[in-house]
């Protein structure tokens, strides 16, 4: 739950490193799938999000196991920290997920690094796109 909004994440893989997963929140589901490489840090990390209406703002994604807590940076400089999601039963590769939920009125991402037991930098993502500081939900 966030904020009394229920949320629910699915996840699926295959052998090859390609994953699909969903983030229904509010009971509106958003899907995406791709490849994930655990071998390279700037691969080893997926991400999708949504900022703006409808509300609220997220960014969640599939994360190399090796990741115990995932910070999201803000193009302002505020951090958040989350901890991961380990894995369900049945998926193939070792990755555990992160599910950020914010209220409406956060500025864009600039940063997501999964970091390892000790703090060190495990999985890194870094390029979004370049929006508007704040979006209104």
């Amino acid at each position: 739950m966030f904020h009394g909004v229920p949320w629910t994440l699915r996840a699926q893989d295959s052998k090859d490193g390609s994953w699909c997963m969903s983030l229904t929140l509010a009971g509106k589901a958003s899907s995406t799938c791709d490849k994930l490489s655990l071998g390279n840090s700037r691969r080893s990390i997926g991400y999708f999000g949504h900022l703006g209406r409808p509300g609220p703002n997220y960014w969640t994604g599939p994360i190399t196991s090796k990741a115990k807590r995932v910070v999201l940076t803000y193009t302002d400089g505020h951090r958040i920290s989350v901890p991961t999601i380990p894995a369900p039963t049945g998926l193939i590769r070792q990755v555990s997920f992160y599910v950020f939920i914010t209220g409406c009125r956060t500025p864009a991402p600039k940063r997501i690094a999964g970091l390892d037991a000790r703090g060190r930098v495990v999985a890194l993502a870094d390029a979004f796109p370049q929006r508007r500081a704040r979006l209104a939900c």
